[in-house]
């Protein structure tokens, strides 16, 4: 289970990494007067705030993710963590119900199921 959650944490923080990024994108294609995506000021903000969100969740479940992998006994930040981003993953699969959406629930899912047996592990 520990080699399990090293390599979600590892995707987690990469997933952060480019919802980081989409969300630096929006704001820079807004920014520009690209009007291709038919964004409003409202949409920009909004959408920000939910990448901005997103990716510091995954960096940061990601990163309590490699520590509880190396020490099962610092492992309750990890599973927190890991709730609010599988949260707010359901969230946004509630909020907008597409394929894209059910497929960005499986990270966190999996990292959540991994943190929480490296704490029942860890016993």
């Amino acid at each position: 289970m520990r080699t399990g959650l090293k390599i979600i944490s590892i995707l987690q923080i990469i997933a952060g990494l480019f919802v980081a990024g989409a969300g630096a994108l929006t704001v820079a294609l807004y920014m520009s007067g690209d009007t291709s995506l038919g964004l409003t000021g409202e949409t920009v903000v909004l959408s920000t705030v939910m990448f901005v969100l997103e990716g510091a969740l995954g960096l940061i479940s990601g990163a309590l993710g490699l520590r509880a992998a190396k020490d099962p006994a610092k492992s309750m930040l990890a599973v927190i963590w890991g709730g609010l981003s599988l949260a707010l993953s359901v969230f946004n699969l509630v909020t907008e119900r597409n394929v894209q959406q059910a497929v960005s629930c499986i990270i966190p899912l999996l990292y959540f199921i991994f943190a929480m047996n490296v704490r029942r592990s860890r016993k």
